[in-house]
């Protein structure tokens, strides 16, 4: 299973789809298992990863993230993640310029 994570960016009534993580789900669509924690909706995403990896073997933990605020959480959500399952493969990409390499 792909595992889709994107980190909380605005509050709730501000929340916005993350459709570059949409996008990609829609070319997986019955061809690959996979799940979606969004930080705009979910209030406790780091747990939602863990108990998500804990019940199902994933292939690739892969993250979204913007400059600024929602950098800060989505690095601490996958240092969590990373002690605890060292062995998950995980991505994360930055949009916007520069490309902005996250450490994990």
């Amino acid at each position: 299973m792909i595992l889709f994570y994107n980190p909380k960016a605005t509050k709730l009534r501000n929340r916005r789809l993350p459709l570059s993580i949409l996008a990609i789900a829609a070319v997986l669509e019955g061809k690959e298992e996979y799940a979606i924690v969004d930080g705009n909706i979910d209030p406790q995403p780091t747990e939602s990863l863990i108990d998500l990896i804990r019940e199902r073997p994933v292939e690739l933990l892969a993250v979204t993230v913007m400059p600024g605020p929602q950098t800060v959480g989505a690095v601490a959500t996958c240092r969590e993640v990373r002690a605890r399952f060292p062995k998950c493969p995980s991505f994360g990409e930055a949009t916007s310029p520069p490309t902005i390499r996250l450490p994990f």
